[in-house]
Protein backbone atom coordinates (compact mmCIF):
# COMPACT_ATOMS: atom_id res chain seq x y z
CA UNK A 1 0.00 0.00 0.00
CA UNK A 2 0.78 3.50 -0.92
CA UNK A 3 0.93 5.06 2.62
CA UNK A 4 2.27 8.52 1.33
CA UNK A 5 -0.19 8.85 -1.09
CA UNK A 6 -3.21 7.78 1.27
CA UNK A 7 -1.74 10.04 3.83
CA UNK A 8 -1.99 12.76 1.00
CA UNK A 9 -5.44 11.92 -0.22
CA UNK A 10 -6.87 11.79 3.34
CA UNK A 11 -5.12 15.71 4.41
CA UNK A 12 -6.46 17.38 1.23
CA UNK A 13 -9.98 18.14 -0.09
CA UNK A 14 -9.08 17.95 -3.91
CA UNK A 15 -6.15 17.23 -6.58
CA UNK A 16 -5.49 20.55 -6.95
CA UNK A 17 -4.87 21.43 -2.97
CA UNK A 18 -2.23 18.94 -2.96
CA UNK A 19 1.09 19.97 -2.57
CA UNK A 20 3.19 19.61 -5.27
CA UNK A 21 5.55 16.50 -3.52
CA UNK A 22 6.71 14.69 -6.76
CA UNK A 23 7.49 10.89 -5.77
CA UNK A 24 9.61 7.93 -6.61
CA UNK A 25 9.24 5.89 -10.03
CA UNK A 26 11.29 2.64 -9.40
CA UNK A 27 12.13 0.10 -11.89
CA UNK A 28 13.23 -3.67 -11.36
CA UNK A 29 14.64 -5.04 -14.11
CA UNK A 30 14.15 -8.79 -14.19
CA UNK A 31 16.11 -11.63 -16.92
CA UNK A 32 15.42 -15.20 -16.84
CA UNK A 33 15.69 -15.97 -13.29
CA UNK A 34 17.13 -12.86 -11.08
CA UNK A 35 16.57 -9.35 -11.05
CA UNK A 36 19.65 -7.40 -13.21
CA UNK A 37 19.18 -4.13 -11.91
CA UNK A 38 17.00 -1.26 -10.01
CA UNK A 39 16.32 1.84 -10.91
CA UNK A 40 15.29 4.56 -8.69
CA UNK A 41 14.28 8.08 -9.66
CA UNK A 42 13.17 10.76 -7.52
CA UNK A 43 11.50 13.66 -8.39
CA UNK A 44 10.57 15.36 -5.56
CA UNK A 45 10.99 18.86 -5.64
CA UNK A 46 13.76 20.90 -3.39
CA UNK A 47 11.35 23.12 -2.42
CA UNK A 48 13.14 24.57 1.05
CA UNK A 49 15.82 26.42 -0.73
CA UNK A 50 13.66 27.63 -3.53
CA UNK A 51 10.60 28.81 -1.86
CA UNK A 52 12.64 29.96 1.58
CA UNK A 53 15.20 32.33 0.45
CA UNK A 54 14.38 35.52 1.22
CA UNK A 55 11.15 34.87 3.81
CA UNK A 56 11.82 35.55 7.57
CA UNK A 57 11.96 33.43 10.15
CA UNK A 58 8.27 34.07 10.70
CA UNK A 59 7.26 33.20 7.33
CA UNK A 60 9.10 30.24 6.83
CA UNK A 61 7.38 28.50 9.76
CA UNK A 62 4.02 29.92 8.79
CA UNK A 63 4.97 27.67 5.16
CA UNK A 64 6.16 24.86 6.51
CA UNK A 65 3.21 22.93 7.39
CA UNK A 66 1.39 23.75 4.31
CA UNK A 67 4.48 22.09 2.44
CA UNK A 68 4.77 18.86 4.43
CA UNK A 69 2.01 16.83 4.60
CA UNK A 70 3.89 13.17 5.66
CA UNK A 71 5.89 14.07 9.25
CA UNK A 72 4.45 17.67 9.37
CA UNK A 73 5.28 18.30 13.05
CA UNK A 74 8.88 16.65 12.84
CA UNK A 75 9.50 19.11 10.19
CA UNK A 76 8.28 22.33 12.02
CA UNK A 77 10.45 20.93 15.14
CA UNK A 78 13.45 20.47 13.29
CA UNK A 79 12.54 24.17 11.46
CA UNK A 80 12.64 25.50 14.53
CA UNK A 81 15.17 23.84 15.98
CA UNK A 82 17.81 24.95 13.07
CA UNK A 83 16.58 28.51 13.10
CA UNK A 84 16.69 28.82 17.23
CA UNK A 85 20.54 27.36 16.36
CA UNK A 86 20.91 30.22 13.88
CA UNK A 87 19.54 32.39 16.22
CA UNK A 88 21.07 31.64 19.26
CA UNK A 89 18.43 31.34 21.26
CA UNK A 90 17.99 29.06 24.39
CA UNK A 91 14.97 26.65 25.05
CA UNK A 92 13.68 25.21 28.20
CA UNK A 93 13.33 22.24 29.53
CA UNK A 94 8.98 22.15 28.95
CA UNK A 95 9.54 23.28 25.44
CA UNK A 96 11.79 20.52 24.55
CA UNK A 97 10.01 18.08 26.33
CA UNK A 98 6.73 19.27 25.01
CA UNK A 99 8.19 18.97 21.56
CA UNK A 100 9.13 15.39 22.15
CA UNK A 101 5.99 14.46 23.23
CA UNK A 102 4.87 15.73 19.80
CA UNK A 103 7.34 13.96 17.67
CA UNK A 104 6.93 10.70 19.73
CA UNK A 105 2.86 11.14 19.05
CA UNK A 106 3.50 12.16 15.29
CA UNK A 107 5.80 9.47 15.36
CA UNK A 108 3.30 6.74 16.83
CA UNK A 109 0.51 7.86 14.57
CA UNK A 110 2.48 6.99 11.54
CA UNK A 111 3.56 3.73 12.30
CA UNK A 112 0.15 2.80 13.06
CA UNK A 113 -1.12 3.56 10.05
CA UNK A 114 1.92 2.19 8.03
CA UNK A 115 1.16 -1.07 10.24
CA UNK A 116 -2.33 -0.98 9.75
CA UNK A 117 -2.66 0.00 5.82
CA UNK A 118 0.17 -2.32 5.27
CA UNK A 119 -0.45 -5.15 7.33
CA UNK A 120 -3.32 -5.78 9.70
CA UNK A 121 -6.19 -3.76 7.33
CA UNK A 122 -8.88 -5.37 9.27
CA UNK A 123 -7.86 -3.18 12.01
CA UNK A 124 -8.70 0.10 10.47
CA UNK A 125 -11.25 0.71 13.20
CA UNK A 126 -8.45 0.82 15.32
CA UNK A 127 -6.57 3.78 14.00
CA UNK A 128 -8.76 6.26 15.40
CA UNK A 129 -7.74 5.82 19.31
CA UNK A 130 -4.29 6.85 18.21
CA UNK A 131 -5.14 9.22 15.65
CA UNK A 132 -7.41 11.06 18.46
CA UNK A 133 -4.96 10.85 20.53
CA UNK A 134 -2.13 12.63 18.51
CA UNK A 135 -4.47 15.17 17.72
CA UNK A 136 -5.21 15.89 21.42
CA UNK A 137 -1.44 16.11 21.88
CA UNK A 138 -1.40 18.79 19.47
CA UNK A 139 -3.96 20.78 21.26
CA UNK A 140 -2.53 20.60 24.62
CA UNK A 141 1.23 20.76 23.27
CA UNK A 142 1.02 22.62 20.09
CA UNK A 143 2.18 26.43 22.21
CA UNK A 144 5.51 24.74 21.85
CA UNK A 145 6.04 25.07 17.73
CA UNK A 146 7.03 28.56 18.12
CA UNK A 147 10.04 30.73 18.31
CA UNK A 148 10.42 31.52 22.02
CA UNK A 149 7.20 30.03 22.85
CA UNK A 150 5.55 30.92 26.07
CA UNK A 151 4.55 28.35 28.24
CA UNK A 152 1.18 30.13 29.62
CA UNK A 153 -0.02 30.43 25.84
CA UNK A 154 -0.65 26.23 25.60
CA UNK A 155 -2.47 26.38 29.27
CA UNK A 156 -5.42 29.30 28.55
CA UNK A 157 -8.63 27.57 29.72
CA UNK A 158 -6.80 25.18 31.13
CA UNK A 159 -5.59 24.78 34.81
CA UNK A 160 -2.65 22.10 34.18
CA UNK A 161 0.88 23.34 34.31
CA UNK A 162 3.30 21.35 31.30
CA UNK A 163 4.23 18.25 33.68
CA UNK A 164 0.59 18.16 34.46
CA UNK A 165 -0.92 17.87 30.94
CA UNK A 166 2.31 15.23 30.11
CA UNK A 167 0.81 13.10 33.03
CA UNK A 168 -2.60 13.03 31.85
CA UNK A 169 -1.88 12.55 27.65
CA UNK A 170 0.19 9.75 29.16
CA UNK A 171 -3.42 8.21 30.60
CA UNK A 172 -5.06 8.99 27.58
CA UNK A 173 -2.10 7.26 25.60
CA UNK A 174 -2.12 3.89 27.93
CA UNK A 175 -5.76 4.02 26.99
CA UNK A 176 -5.48 4.54 23.49
CA UNK A 177 -2.59 1.81 23.38
CA UNK A 178 -4.97 -0.61 24.78
CA UNK A 179 -6.99 -0.88 21.66
CA UNK A 180 -4.52 -1.52 19.63
CA UNK A 181 -1.73 -3.65 20.78
CA UNK A 182 -2.95 -4.78 25.07
CA UNK A 183 -3.49 -8.36 23.48
CA UNK A 184 -0.42 -9.20 21.72
CA UNK A 185 2.58 -10.45 23.64
CA UNK A 186 6.51 -9.77 22.52
CA UNK A 187 6.86 -13.15 20.43
CA UNK A 188 3.81 -13.15 19.13
CA UNK A 189 3.75 -14.87 15.41
CA UNK A 190 2.75 -12.90 12.63
CA UNK A 191 -0.36 -14.67 12.66
CA UNK A 192 -1.35 -14.22 15.88
CA UNK A 193 -0.25 -10.40 14.95
CA UNK A 194 -2.72 -10.35 12.86
CA UNK A 195 -1.00 -10.42 9.51
CA UNK A 196 -2.83 -12.40 7.27
CA UNK A 197 -1.48 -16.25 5.74
CA UNK A 198 -0.83 -15.37 2.74
CA UNK A 199 1.01 -12.27 3.86
CA UNK A 200 3.02 -14.87 6.33
CA UNK A 201 4.03 -16.84 3.62
CA UNK A 202 5.27 -14.10 1.15
CA UNK A 203 7.23 -13.07 4.20
CA UNK A 204 8.73 -16.30 4.73
CA UNK A 205 9.57 -17.01 0.92
CA UNK A 206 11.37 -13.61 1.55
CA UNK A 207 13.65 -14.93 4.37
CA UNK A 208 14.30 -18.04 2.15
CA UNK A 209 15.80 -15.67 -0.41
CA UNK A 210 19.78 -15.17 -0.83
CA UNK A 211 19.33 -10.97 -0.73
CA UNK A 212 22.05 -8.98 -0.99
CA UNK A 213 23.05 -6.76 2.55
CA UNK A 214 21.56 -3.64 3.22
CA UNK A 215 23.19 -0.28 2.97
CA UNK A 216 25.20 1.28 6.56
CA UNK A 217 22.84 2.58 9.11
CA UNK A 218 22.70 6.07 9.17
CA UNK A 219 24.72 7.95 12.31
CA UNK A 220 23.83 11.64 12.06
CA UNK A 221 24.53 11.41 15.66
CA UNK A 222 27.90 11.40 15.19
CA UNK A 223 29.41 14.81 14.59
CA UNK A 224 32.23 13.69 11.73
CA UNK A 225 29.23 12.15 9.73
CA UNK A 226 27.42 16.04 10.61
CA UNK A 227 30.68 17.67 9.16
CA UNK A 228 30.71 15.18 6.18
CA UNK A 229 27.23 16.11 5.00
CA UNK A 230 27.69 20.19 5.43
CA UNK A 231 30.40 19.50 3.39
CA UNK A 232 28.94 18.11 0.78
CA UNK A 233 26.17 21.08 1.24
CA UNK A 234 28.60 23.90 1.35
CA UNK A 235 29.69 22.18 -2.49
CA UNK A 236 27.93 23.49 -5.62
CA UNK A 237 26.66 20.36 -6.48
CA UNK A 238 24.36 20.60 -2.73
CA UNK A 239 21.06 20.15 -4.37
CA UNK A 240 21.88 17.04 -6.02
CA UNK A 241 23.32 16.05 -2.97
CA UNK A 242 19.91 16.52 -1.05
CA UNK A 243 17.86 14.04 -3.33
CA UNK A 244 20.89 11.43 -3.18
CA UNK A 245 22.56 12.34 0.14
CA UNK A 246 25.59 9.35 0.95
CA UNK A 247 28.35 9.66 4.26
CA UNK A 248 32.17 9.39 3.14
CA UNK A 249 30.49 8.77 -0.48
CA UNK A 250 28.26 5.36 0.32
CA UNK A 251 24.56 5.47 0.65
CA UNK A 252 22.43 5.14 3.98
CA UNK A 253 20.07 3.32 5.67
CA UNK A 254 17.72 5.22 8.34
CA UNK A 255 14.57 4.64 10.09
CA UNK A 256 13.27 1.50 12.20
CA UNK A 257 15.68 -1.26 11.28
CA UNK A 258 18.41 1.48 12.02
CA UNK A 259 17.40 2.72 15.20
CA UNK A 260 16.82 -1.58 16.22
CA UNK A 261 20.64 -2.13 14.93
CA UNK A 262 21.86 0.71 16.64
CA UNK A 263 20.67 -0.76 19.69
CA UNK A 264 22.18 -3.94 19.06
CA UNK A 265 25.53 -3.64 17.66
CA UNK A 266 26.05 -7.62 18.17
CA UNK A 267 24.76 -7.82 14.64
CA UNK A 268 27.43 -8.47 11.68
CA UNK A 269 27.06 -6.09 8.68
CA UNK A 270 26.51 -9.62 6.87
CA UNK A 271 22.89 -9.93 8.79
CA UNK A 272 21.56 -6.94 8.62
CA UNK A 273 18.58 -6.35 6.50
CA UNK A 274 18.82 -10.06 5.44
CA UNK A 275 16.19 -11.21 7.58
CA UNK A 276 12.39 -9.03 6.20
CA UNK A 277 10.29 -10.92 8.83
CA UNK A 278 12.49 -8.86 11.00
CA UNK A 279 12.36 -5.59 9.75
CA UNK A 280 8.06 -6.10 10.25
CA UNK A 281 8.70 -6.88 13.80
CA UNK A 282 10.68 -4.44 14.53
CA UNK A 283 8.00 -2.12 13.45
CA UNK A 284 5.62 -3.90 15.29
CA UNK A 285 8.10 -3.57 18.75
CA UNK A 286 8.47 0.10 17.91
CA UNK A 287 4.48 0.58 18.37
CA UNK A 288 4.57 -1.70 21.01
CA UNK A 289 7.35 0.39 23.43
CA UNK A 290 5.06 3.91 22.58
CA UNK A 291 3.97 4.08 26.31
CA UNK A 292 7.69 3.07 27.40
CA UNK A 293 9.04 6.32 25.14
CA UNK A 294 6.49 8.27 26.31
CA UNK A 295 7.47 7.65 29.73
CA UNK A 296 10.72 8.45 28.83
CA UNK A 297 9.84 12.09 27.81
CA UNK A 298 8.05 12.51 30.90
CA UNK A 299 10.37 11.22 33.54
CA UNK A 300 13.71 12.33 32.17
CA UNK A 301 15.41 15.41 34.07
CA UNK A 302 16.53 18.53 32.14
CA UNK A 303 16.59 17.95 28.72
CA UNK A 304 18.91 19.77 25.54
CA UNK A 305 18.20 19.88 22.23
CA UNK A 306 20.66 16.88 20.39
CA UNK A 307 23.99 18.09 20.49
CA UNK A 308 24.85 19.70 16.59
CA UNK A 309 27.56 21.80 16.97
CA UNK A 310 27.22 23.40 13.75
CA UNK A 311 25.13 26.61 13.71
CA UNK A 312 21.73 26.58 12.30
CA UNK A 313 21.58 22.34 11.93
CA UNK A 314 18.84 20.55 13.54
CA UNK A 315 18.72 16.55 13.65
CA UNK A 316 15.47 14.77 14.32
CA UNK A 317 14.33 11.36 14.73
CA UNK A 318 11.04 11.04 12.82
CA UNK A 319 8.63 7.59 12.48
CA UNK A 320 10.87 6.72 8.89
CA UNK A 321 14.13 7.83 10.20
CA UNK A 322 16.66 10.65 10.56
CA UNK A 323 15.45 14.34 9.41
CA UNK A 324 17.93 17.24 9.16
CA UNK A 325 17.46 20.88 8.11
CA UNK A 326 19.83 23.30 7.87
CA UNK A 327 19.25 27.22 7.45
CA UNK A 328 21.46 30.19 6.76
CA UNK A 329 20.25 33.62 8.11
CA UNK A 330 21.20 37.17 6.60
CA UNK A 331 22.26 39.96 9.13
CA UNK A 332 18.15 41.21 8.95
CA UNK A 333 17.30 37.55 9.93
CA UNK A 334 16.27 36.42 6.79
CA UNK A 335 16.67 33.12 4.62
CA UNK A 336 20.45 32.84 2.86
CA UNK A 337 19.92 29.10 2.30
CA UNK A 338 17.53 26.39 3.51
CA UNK A 339 18.89 22.21 2.74
CA UNK A 340 16.52 19.66 4.24
CA UNK A 341 17.34 16.12 3.91
CA UNK A 342 14.50 13.64 4.84
CA UNK A 343 14.58 10.21 5.62
CA UNK A 344 12.99 9.39 2.15
CA UNK A 345 16.53 10.49 0.50
CA UNK A 346 18.81 8.31 1.99
CA UNK A 347 16.53 5.41 2.26
CA UNK A 348 15.70 5.55 -1.42
CA UNK A 349 19.58 6.60 -2.75
CA UNK A 350 19.84 4.98 -6.76
CA UNK A 351 22.58 3.01 -4.98
CA UNK A 352 20.97 2.57 -1.36
CA UNK A 353 19.44 -0.71 0.18
CA UNK A 354 16.39 -1.24 -2.10
CA UNK A 355 18.92 -1.86 -5.17
CA UNK A 356 21.73 -3.33 -2.84
CA UNK A 357 19.24 -6.17 -1.40
CA UNK A 358 17.50 -6.77 -4.57
CA UNK A 359 20.06 -6.99 -7.49
CA UNK A 360 21.56 -10.24 -8.31
CA UNK A 361 18.30 -12.03 -6.16
CA UNK A 362 17.35 -14.94 -7.77
CA UNK A 363 13.35 -15.47 -7.28
CA UNK A 364 10.25 -16.66 -9.29
CA UNK A 365 9.30 -14.29 -12.16
CA UNK A 366 5.48 -14.09 -10.40
CA UNK A 367 7.23 -13.27 -6.84
CA UNK A 368 9.00 -10.30 -8.20
CA UNK A 369 6.84 -7.69 -7.99
CA UNK A 370 5.48 -8.79 -4.72
CA UNK A 371 9.05 -9.00 -2.73
CA UNK A 372 9.88 -5.65 -4.17
CA UNK A 373 6.76 -4.20 -2.87
CA UNK A 374 7.49 -5.50 0.72
CA UNK A 375 10.94 -4.04 0.99
CA UNK A 376 9.59 -0.72 -0.32
CA UNK A 377 6.84 -0.35 2.44
CA UNK A 378 9.12 -1.40 5.11
CA UNK A 379 11.66 1.65 3.83
CA UNK A 380 8.31 3.31 4.01
CA UNK A 381 8.71 6.36 1.47
CA UNK A 382 6.89 10.04 2.38
CA UNK A 383 6.10 10.31 -0.91
CA UNK A 384 3.68 8.46 -3.41
CA UNK A 385 5.63 5.96 -5.86
CA UNK A 386 5.06 3.17 -8.19
CA UNK A 387 7.03 0.48 -8.91
CA UNK A 388 7.33 -1.18 -12.49
CA UNK A 389 8.66 -4.46 -13.21
CA UNK A 390 10.62 -4.91 -16.77
CA UNK A 391 11.01 -7.99 -18.25
CA UNK A 392 14.49 -7.67 -19.85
Amino acid sequence: MNIAAELANSNTKSESAQPKTGGLNIQVVYLRDRITDVLIHNSRPMVASRIFVGRSVEQVLALMPSLFYVCGVGQLVAALQAIESALNKPVSTEVIRAREALLMAESLREQVFSWVINWTPQNKSKLCHIVDWFNTCKRRLGWSLTVEPQVVEGLKGSELDPAQALDELQLHLREAMQHFVLKYKKNSSLVKLGISSERCGLLAACDEYPFGVAANRLLLGNQDVVTDVIQALDAPSATAFCLQPTVAGLPQETGSWARRQLINNTASRKQKGKNVTARVRTLFDEIRQAEARFESIISEGDKKVDSVKTKGCAIVETARGTLFHRVQLSESNTVKDYQIIAPTEWNFHPHGTLKTMLSGLTLPREQVKPVSEILITLLDPCVPWQLEVIHA
